[in-house]
C-alpha cells in the first residue's frame, strides 16, 4: 500500500539556488533556466532567444553550446544577477568570513595585532557566527550584513546577552572594524557602524 502522508523537507529551492538550462523548441526556440536574484530574494528566469539563427542544424549547435557553458558556469557558482551589480557585494556570508579569519591569522602570525587581540575578535566573530545561525534570520549574501542587522546584533549583545553598555561599544568597536575591512575589499560600499551611536 502506498502512504498519503507527505515526507517533510526542505523545497529543492533552498537547498539549489538554480535549475539546469534547457532547450525548449517550437514556434519559439530558446534557452532557459532559473536562478535566485539576490537583490530581488527569488527565483528568476533567464532567457537566451536562438530565433535570429536561421537553420536549425546552426540552432542545435549554438544551443548545445550555450547549454553546456551555463550548466558548467552555474555549477562553480556563476550567478548572472550578481554580475549587474558589484559582484564582491553577493559573496556568500560564510566565505567571506573564512577569508576574514585567514586574514586575522596572517595579522596575529606576523605580529601586526597583539595574542589578546586575535582571541578577542575570534572570539566576537563567533558570538556574531552563532547570532546569525541561532537568532536572526540567516543571511547568505554579504550585502544583507547592513545598519538594521548589525543594529539587531549589538541590541542582542545588551538585552538578550545581559551584557554591559561597555560591553555592547566594544562589540560596535570591533565590527566598525570588520566592517571597514568589508569595505576595503569591496564587500560593502560604505560601513554601516558609522551610523550606529
Amino acid at each position: 500500500m502506498f502512504s498519503t502522508k507527505k515526507r517533510k523537507g526542505a523545497p529543492l529551492t533552498d537547498i539549489l539556488n538554480y535549475t539546469l538550462p534547457r532547450l525548449h523548441t517550437g514556434k519559439n526556440w530558446y534557452v532557459d533556466f532559473m536562478c535566485y536574484d539576490p537583490a530581488e530574494q527569488k527565483m528568476k528566469r533567464k532567457k537566451y532567444m536562438l530565433d535570429g539563427i536561421g537553420k536549425i542544424a546552426e540552432r542545435k549547435k549554438r544551443a548545445a553550446d550555450i547549454l553546456a557553458t551555463l550548466t558548467a558556469r552555474l555549477r562553480k557558482g556563476w550567478n548572472p544577477w550578481a554580475e549587474m551589480s558589484n559582484s564582491r557585494q553577493y559573496a556568500k556570508t560564510d566565505a567571506v568570513i573564512k577569508l576574514y579569519v585567514r586574514y586575522l591569522e596572517k595579522l596575529h602570525d606576523t605580529g601586526a595585532i597583539k595574542e589578546s587581540t586575535w582571541k578577542d575578535y575570534l572570539k566576537r566573530l563567533r558570538v556574531l557566527q552563532e547570532y546569525m545561525q541561532n537568532h536572526a534570520l540567516p543571511i547568505l549574501y554579504i550585502y544583507q550584513f547592513n545598519l538594521s542587522y548589525i543594529s539587531d546584533f549589538l541590541d542582542y549583545i545588551l538585552i538578550d546577552r545581559d551584557a554591559s553598555p561597555r560591553t555592547r561599544n566594544n562589540y560596535k568597536t570591533w565590527l566598525s572594524s570588520f566592517c571597514s575591512w568589508l569595505v576595503e575589499k569591496q564587500y560593502l560600499e560604505a560601513n554601516p557602524c558609522e551610523r550606529i551611536k
